[in-house]
């Protein structure tokens, strides 16, 4: 019991000192003050220097954490606010893994798209295999374009991408976006398809062919001609 109520002492101590060394942070208190001050309540409290060092880096990764959510809380970061940050990653110590897990971590929680995600787009129509490519590869960093299914289809099952894009009414080929994504559900293609989310594009904008779609689980259903706000809120939202 009196170890116990040792250790809650103990916690309760160490509580304290973070927060003030947090505010000597936040309040900017000039370095040898700050110190010397943690000093002498580390002596009050008995914090050794080891939970000192863990404590210290703890708060360092929180500021990162702070500042990189701040550089990109407005939109992609300027050149300039990149090299602020990078700046603060040499400040802080920060190793290029965790500075990006950091990152990713911070622009999933600002809804920002996930970059590495690949997509696959089949569309017979080379002006929108084009304009698509234009919008996407501003955002996306692998994007892979197909002119028929039977042409996209090794590629798919070797590597199932992150999303399929695929037009309804294909010239090129024997197999339209319906009865792509039918065969896909079925397995024909293999179990790794069946989880990727299928987007149908096509000019059919009547209701039938959306509520045929949403009935198949088709995640979403893109009508040409589409804007790039359009596009982009699309992808983004199915790949959330």
């Amino acid at each position: 019991m009196l170890e116990q109520e040792r250790e809650k002492t103990h916690r309760n101590s160490t509580e304290a000192y973070r927060s003030l060394m947090m505010l000597t942070t936040q309040l900017e208190v000039p370095y040898e003050i700050a110190q010397s001050l943690l000093r002498s309540l580390r002596a009050t409290l008995t914090i050794a220097d080891e939970e000192h060092e863990t404590i210290e880096r703890e708060l360092q990764v929180m500021a990162y954490i702070n500042a990189v959510r701040e550089t990109w809380k407005g939109g992609k970061p300027s050149a300039e606010e990149l090299a602020v940050l990078s700046s603060l990653q040499r400040l802080y110590d920060v190793p290029d893994d965790e500075h990006m897990v950091i990152v990713d971590r911070v622009k999933g929680e600002l809804g920002f798209p996930e970059e590495s995600a690949p997509i696959f787009v089949i569309d017979d129509d080379q002006h929108i295999l084009a304009f698509i490519k234009h919008v996407l590869k501003k955002t996306y960093q692998t994007l892979q374009t197909s002119s028929s299914i039977e042409e996209a289809l090794p590629s798919l099952q070797k590597a199932p991408p992150a999303l399929i894009l695929c037009d309804v009414n294909l010239g090129s080929g024997n197999m339209g976006g319906f009865t792509f994504y039918e065969k896909i559900l079925s397995g024909e293609y293999g179990d790794a398809l069946k989880k990727v989310p299928f987007v149908l594009m096509s000019a059919l904008t009547e209701d039938f062919f959306v509520k045929s779609a949403k009935e198949l689980g088709i995640k979403s259903y893109l009508p040409k001609p589409f804007t790039r706000e359009t596009l982009e809120s699309t992808v983004k939202s199915v790949l959330a």
